[in-house]
């Protein structure tokens, strides 16, 4: 059996599936006994692992924003295998990152056909910037009763000042515009994940129009739901979601609402690209060809 340490730091939403599934499957152990040590989060962390082992058994998922740190110049990354959940574009001159999707619970993403529909567009994660909430609401001004609602979900209550100040702003930005425009804005605070599958079963469509991330898990749950997605074009969205529901434009943005997958064909795709099904033997595949590195 082979034996694991898990080394990470607040990330308990995006390991606790993979911990579960390891169970029974590796051995988990402190870092001196370990075959593979697994690093979540390319940070001081994995410079400092990958500088003490003396063989190349290190596995690392890298978020998007830290392509553009220097942990990787201090890092040795001959010991280590990494890999990217949120872009396959992602790459480092003379190091070699493996795309692999984060992988969703399938069987708990899943439509509901006694829910019924609403003609509701849906954002998630929308009180920070980099989600760009308010260019959303710019294109729903050129036809404000398209949808008869626009859902806004995001945490009203971040533990910084700063960002409480940032979610004011935002807020008071969204709802001054929706006024203007005459949108039928309601934004609501964070979610159980129980209350999301609600929203995203009942709704019609759900957008990111976010212009710096990678894949977002909540495009990938909504589309195991059965709803049909929109999503902003940005380097290495084609590489992941079908064609048909990325636009780039206003007017792309108009003529993908009226041609969208949707029902079983956008769960179809969810559970061949991103279901734990398919991604957990991926991630235990690089798991063990580390473990048989010397």
């Amino acid at each position: 059996m082979i034996r694991l340490c898990v080394v990470c730091r607040g990330t308990r939403y995006f390991l606790e599936p993979l911990v579960t599934h390891w169970k029974g499957k590796y051995e988990f152990v402190g870092l001196a006994r370990a075959d593979v040590v697994w690093v979540e989060w390319a940070n001081e962390q994995v410079v400092l692992i990958s500088q003490a082992t003396q063989k190349r058994n290190v596995v690392c998922r890298i978020l998007g924003s830290e392509y553009y740190q220097n942990f990787w110049k201090s890092a040795d990354v001959n010991k280590i295998f990494a890999f990217a959940s949120e872009n396959p574009e992602y790459q480092l001159p003379g190091f070699p990152v493996r795309y692999i999707p984060e992988p969703i619970d399938t069987e708990f993403w899943k439509s509901d056909a006694s829910v019924k529909r609403v003609n509701r567009l849906v954002l998630v994660g929308g009180y920070i910037y980099s989600k760009n909430a308010l260019g959303l609401l710019r294109l729903i001004a050129e036809d404000p009763k398209f949808f008869d609602e626009v859902v806004i979900v995001g945490d009203m209550d971040p533990p910084d000042v700063d960002g409480k100040i940032t979610v004011k702003k935002i807020m008071r930005q969204l709802e001054w515009y929706a006024i203007e425009y005459k949108i039928s804005l309601t934004l609501l605070n964070k979610k159980t994940r129980e209350e999301m599958r609600e929203i995203y079963r009942s709704s019609s469509v759900v957008v990111t129009t976010s212009f710096n991330e990678g894949c977002q898990t909540c495009i990938q749950e909504a589309m195991s739901c059965g709803t049909s997605v929109l999503v902003q074009d940005w380097m290495g969205a084609s590489g992941i979601f079908p064609r048909e529901t990325i636009f780039s434009t206003a007017s792309e943005f108009w003529n993908r609402l009226h041609t969208l997958p949707r029902g079983e064909t956008m769960r179809s795709y969810a559970q061949s690209k991103f279901s734990q099904e398919v991604v957990f033997p991926q991630i235990d595949s690089l798991i063990e060809q580390a473990a048989d590195c010397k």
